[in-house]
């Protein structure tokens, strides 16, 4: 942990300021601006104190007192025995300018903005004259003086308009204070509050740090909250905010309780004097959209701010006359229904079940389990039913744990004889089979609680059952045409619940991904939306159905609308808690890995694992993440951290049987990551016999095209077979790849390469290229062979640092045999020859004559 702030994240920044004070063009200097809090008066002390030794500088910091002084920020270098101002002025330029023969004279001052008419004509003589480079601050929206003005406007200086840090440099800042590895939600909740103003940051971080809630546990800082705005924190708020008069306040505290706000809405509510004012304080923002102007404070510290000082019962009153202008002209879009069903929560207005219960729907639809949970609990408490009962149960199953949704259960009466009726009372059967699966990966309690419904309930009702024992089954890795039927089957059941129908899209959508059938899988998305658009009852499974949507997309070589939903979901819930952030993250790191950005997917993926198991637990979250990571971490080059991952993964029960063959492609991988190709190729080949057994034809295309791409031509004749039963870019594609490949013919390669490319499946082109390079050195092509190298190294660049059995072929000096690259791999990783002959199944003798001939090959 360090006391002093590092600067961070402001190397353009400073590189822009040397350059504009050193270099020899016509600009005199450089103007920062920025609100308060962005850190200008340190990014310009760093970038002084950067400068070489042949630069003087004389530096000055601007107040409001000093300007009441004729020069009062060049005090010290005006000589009190000149009383006339003129001579005076004249005295500061000389001084100020004056420097050992071949220095740069450097001038900087801080607040610029307050300085006085004289010091402002000071500049501009220094600056007009180009006796001095200077270097200013001023805050943004804060009048100067004319002269000062016109030093940029008439483009005497260069201007750069600081901006808060973007949040990668604010928690990289944050790691680097507090000297480790930051929780995510404590990253997540800072961020939302300081919105990359540094001052806030480091003033919030010391405050809660001194106060134990910021610590450090298990070598993680987490954040147990608490009040985030007092002491010091509050006194730099309420400065920054000014005095408010009542007007005033209330147009703030009307905010702060409910921004966003329609400007016009807002107008109706506080006087409009107190309104203007306060936009020309810079106290509040309005922000454009197509439909409206939205008001919000400036800075997200204001209201919080304002809410810890004013009386909460002002507060809850303010609430109920902000939600009953919006209920006077009420809107459906959910967005609205959530936020005028939270500010009637938590005001002074009664219980609104009808609304709280359509609104923790909508809370759903927007990905937001926490917000559907209080809603829907509070429509219950009120005397809400069935659908506020369901829609706690889900929400709870996403933001808990499975063992809290079973303690509802277990004070739940449903069934016949009970006020829930049965066809409620069949989905209630789906949600806690569910919760079972998905959450503790208990499938016989799972199949219990299904088998039992089926004795109390009519058969008319055991459709919605049977989705969810269709969606489990195919889960489970059972034959995926019988899914496809059975799905088939309970869709067009009479009477089918909205929750049961999207329970056998998600397995509908599953089948048809592993399958690789390309037009049922956008059909069957198609279908899944318009269901989720029009009811609330399917909303609690749009997690699961933008899972399997993206994982279809992806098997069948859509992987723009794969990446466009991923990247809606993530953005939905990206500041959210991470027990529902890890949704979006799941989503986005699977389409890094298809893209070959194994780094992103690294973050994405350890993400998503500890949202899994650390916040809540759900054993499905965590065996998608273990295999992504695992896979991911290998084509890093990062074997020891995927071996050991592979170690955690093993130790926990897997109850769905699909995921078994994805989940010995990760060990391809590790495998290949560690140089063992002939055993890489061996699990992927493996991988691809468990999905031929279950009939998932675009699993094993997956699996097949990667044995290819680790060496394997023995692939191809199966892959052109599979090419024949399925449709789309993706298996064209792969197919040209392992045809090229089989026939050792270096064009067709780079062919294959290009289409990959088209795809987005940047790694595999990369190594479609590698493989090319092979076959025109062979032929003595060398210019070829070096145009195909360049296209290789350019396509694994954009992936960041990764690494493939392909991609290590190319870098070689001298062409070595697989079993020479594997014995030298192992080498490199200290094992001796008998460890080696072991791990590879070779005799010592064998494994020391492949290290003698690989190690005296040359080209």
């Amino acid at each position: 942990m360090v006391n002093v702030w590092p600067m961070t994240g402001r190397a353009a920044e400073l590189d822009r300021i040397g350059k504009a004070v050193q270099d020899r063009s016509d600009s005199a200097g450089i103007l920062l601006t920025g609100p308060p809090g962005v850190g200008k008066s340190r990014l310009a002390r760093e970038a002084l104190a950067g400068l070489p030794s042949r630069c003087t500088v004389r530096a000055a910091a601007a107040s409001a007192s000093a300007r009441a002084l004729p020069l009062g920020v060049f005090v010290e270098w005006a000589s009190p025995e000149i009383a006339d101002p003129m001579r005076r002025v004249h005295d500061v330029v000389r001084v100020l300018s004056g420097s050992p023969s071949g220095h740069t004279v450097v001038v900087a001052i801080d607040d610029v903005h307050l300085i006085d008419e004289l010091s402002a004509l000071v500049l501009q003589q220094l600056v007009s004259r180009r006796l001095a480079k200077v270097v200013l601050t001023a805050r943004t929206g804060e009048p100067a003086p004319d002269a000062v003005t016109a030093l940029w406007k008439n483009d005497h200086l260069d201007r750069l308009d600081l901006h808060p840090l973007p949040r990668p440099d604010s928690d990289l800042l944050l790691t680097r204070v507090l000297g480790g590895r930051v929780d995510p939600d404590a990253a997540q909740q800072l961020w939302n509050l300081t919105r990359g103003n540094v001052l806030y940051l480091r003033h919030l971080v010391d405050q809660e740090r001194d106060a134990g809630r910021l610590a450090r546990r298990d070598d993680l800082w987490s954040w147990s909250g608490g009040s985030a705005v007092s002491g010091t924190l509050r006194e730099l708020i309420e400065t920054r905010m000014g005095a408010l008069s009542t007007e005033l306040r209330e147009v703030v505290d009307v905010l702060a309780v409910g921004e966003p706000l329609d400007i016009e809405l807002l107008a109706a509510l506080v006087e409009e004097e107190a309104l203007e004012q306060a936009m020309s304080r810079g106290l509040l923002r309005v922000d454009h959209d197509a439909r409206q102007r939205l008001a919000r404070l400036d800075h997200p510290l204001y209201g919080e701010a304002r809410r810890t000082l004013a009386n909460p019962a002002r507060l809850r009153r303010l609430r109920g006359r902000i939600a009953t202008a919006l209920g006077a002209q009420p809107s459906d879009e959910p967005t609205a229904l959530v936020r005028r069903a939270l500010l009637i929560l938590d005001s002074d207005l009664p219980p609104d079940i009808e609304l709280f219960t359509t609104a923790a729907g909508a809370a759903m639809q927007l990905l937001d389990a926490d917000v559907a949970e209080r809603l829907a609990r509070a429509a219950r408490e009120a005397g809400g039913g069935y659908h506020a009962l369901l829609l706690e149960l889900f929400a709870i199953h996403l933001v808990g744990t499975p063992d809290d949704v079973e303690s509802l259960f277990a004070n739940l009466e449903y069934g016949p004889g009970t006020a829930i009726t049965a066809a409620q009372s069949a989905d209630l059967t789906i949600h806690r089979a569910g919760n079972l699966l998905f959450g503790a990966g208990d499938r016989e309690r799972s199949e219990a609680v299904r088998q039992a419904a089926r004795t109390l309930l009519a058969l008319e009702y055991h459709w919605p059952i049977d989705a969810f024992d269709t969606l489990s089954a195919v889960l489970n890795g059972e034959q995926t045409q019988a899914g496809i039927d059975r799905a088939t089957a309970v869709l067009a059941a009479p009477r089918l619940s909205d929750f049961g129908a999207m329970t056998a899209l998600c397995a509908l959508l599953t089948a048809y991904g592993s399958l690789g059938h390309l037009d049922a899988v956008v059909a069957t998305i198609d279908r899944g939306h318009r269901l989720l658009e029009r009811s609330t009852d399917a909303a609690p499974l749009a997690y699961l159905f933008g899972w399997v949507s993206v994982r279809a997309l992806l098997a069948v070589g859509l992987l723009p609308r794969a990446d466009a939903i991923a990247t809606e979901m993530h953005s939905r819930t990206a500041e959210l808690p991470l027990v529902l952030s890890k949704y979006g993250t799941t989503l986005t790191g699977s389409v890094d890995l298809v893209r070959g950005h194994a780094h992103r997917a690294v973050d994405a993926t350890h993400r998503t694992l500890i949202g899994s198991t650390e916040y809540g637990y759900n054993r499905f979250g965590v065996i998608v993440a273990y295999i992504d990571l695992i896979t991911a971490l290998a084509q890093t080059g990062n074997t020891e951290e995927a071996l050991r991952r592979l170690t955690d993964f093993e130790a926990v029960s897997n109850p769905f049987g699909l995921f078994d063959s994805q989940a010995t492609l990760a060990r391809a991988w590790v495998a290949a990551g560690q140089g063992i190709v002939t055993e890489s190729i061996t699990l992927a080949r493996r991988a691809a016999k468990q999905a031929a057994t279950i009939g998932a034809n675009g699993l094993e295309l997956t699996y097949l095209h990667t044995a290819i791409r680790f060496g394997d031509p023995a692939a191809a004749p199966r892959i052109a077979e599979l090419a024949t039963l399925m449709t789309g870019p993706r298996v064209k594609a792969i197919a040209a790849h392992a045809s090229a490949f089989a026939a050792d013919d270096p064009d067709r390669l780079c062919s294959a390469a290009t289409a990959l490319e088209q795809l987005g499946e940047l790694l595999a082109a990369a190594d479609a290229a590698a493989q090319a390079v092979a076959g025109y050195r062979d032929r003595g092509l060398r210019g070829s062979a070096m145009t195909a190298m360049e296209r290789a190294h350019h396509l694994a660049a954009a992936c960041g640092d990764v690494t493939t059995p392909a991609l290590r072929a190319i870098a070689e000096h001298a062409p070595r045999t697989i079993r020479e690259r594997e014995v030298l791999a192992l080498v490199a990783q200290g094992m001796t020859s008998r460890e080696i002959a072991d791990r590879l199944n070779l005799s010592v003798r064998t494994v020391e004559g492949h290290r003698y001939r690989a190690s005296h090959r040359f080209d």
